[in-house]
């Protein structure tokens, strides 16, 4: 992970000023990074502070549950979206490396949460599918996360509510088509 992936806004910052959504900047009142070329100041700090607040939900919903480690939950949630799948798949979508996959696949299997089938189709491929403990292991975490965002919004009321979901809406559609690893 990067250190921009890792920047917090500077704690001290509140003292010298805060960027238009009240995400503390650091001295100066400027963005934490130079902006990229072509980009003005208020898009650039609008940028930082979008990215910052989802650095900082998706750390608050993977600290909610007790959940595997990263590259395994990863491994779960696609086959959670395209049960089953041929460990080459798996490696294209997280962008890693067969072997690097296969170290995730042997660890997922002996923890009884995904399990290798021959290919109906091909029988030189194995399919690495969900088991019901990798099910079971799967709604207990998205179950933890959700409580988690529920515990944040019960306290909105519907002005602030229909505003994040406009504001969930507009992420999603940023989003569409991004891989994401």
């Amino acid at each position: 992970m990067s250190r921009q992936d890792n920047e917090k806004p500077d704690t001290h910052a509140r003292r010298r000023g805060t960027s238009h959504s009240g995400v503390a900047r650091p001295h100066g009142g400027g963005t934490a990074h130079p902006a990229p070329a072509g980009a003005d100041e208020e898009l650039a700090n609008l940028a930082t502070d979008v990215r910052i607040a989802c650095q900082r939900i998706a750390r608050g919903i993977r600290h909610a549950s007790d959940e595997l480690p990263g590259p395994l939950m990863s491994v779960l949630m696609q086959l959670h979206r395209t049960d089953p799948q041929t460990p080459t798949a798996l490696a294209a979508h997280a962008g890693v490396s067969t072997p690097a996959i296969t170290r995730v696949i042997n660890a997922l299997v002996a923890e009884g949460l995904v399990a290798r089938t021959p290919d109906p189709d091909d029988h030189r491929q194995v399919l690495i599918g969900l088991t019901e403990r990798g099910r079971g292991q799967l709604q207990r975490t998205l179950a933890a996360r959700d409580t988690w965002m529920l515990r944040r919004l019960d306290g909105l009321d519907a002005d602030q509510r229909a505003l994040l979901r406009d504001a969930a809406r507009m992420l999603t559609e940023l989003t569409e088509g991004v891989v994401s690893r």
